[in-house]
C-alpha cells in the first residue's frame, strides 16, 4: 500500500500505516507529498497536484518495481464524490505508474 500524501511524523501518518497491518498488505510506503487542503501534511513538500507529474510517476513506479503487485487499485478519474484534487491527481500517477 502507497499512500501519496503525509510523512512520516505528522499527525495522520499513524492512520495510513495502520492500514496494511489490519488488510495483511506488508510494510506502508509513503510518497510524502503535502495533503491539498492541510498544508503541515509534509513540510517543505510539494502538494501531489503541484508536484512535476514526471517526478510523482517515478516515484510511484520504483515502489511498483520494488513490491511488484499483482492488482493496482486507484481512486477514480474524478477523485469521488467530492472530487478531492488529490484523489484526481493521484489517479493521474498511478495510471501512468502502473502503464509504465
Amino acid at each position: 500500500m502507497v499512500t501519496a500524501t503525509w510523512t512520516e511524523g505528522t499527525t495522520r501518518a499513524g492512520e495510513p500505516a495502520e492500514a496494511p497491518r489490519v488488510l495483511g498488505a506488508g510494510e506502508q510506503r509513503l510518497l510524502g507529498h503535502a495533503d491539498a487542503r492541510v498544508s503541515w501534511s509534509a513540510p517543505g513538500r510539494a502538494r501531489i497536484r503541484d508536484a512535476p507529474l514526471d517526478e510523482a510517476v517515478g516515484r510511484l513506479v520504483a515502489h511498483i518495481r520494488a513490491f511488484r503487485p499483482g492488482v493496482v487499485v486507484t481512486h477514480d478519474a474524478y477523485g469521488g464524490p467530492p472530487g478531492h484534487p488529490d484523489h484526481v491527481r493521484t489517479h493521474r500517477v498511478t495510471v501512468l505508474a502502473a502503464h509504465a
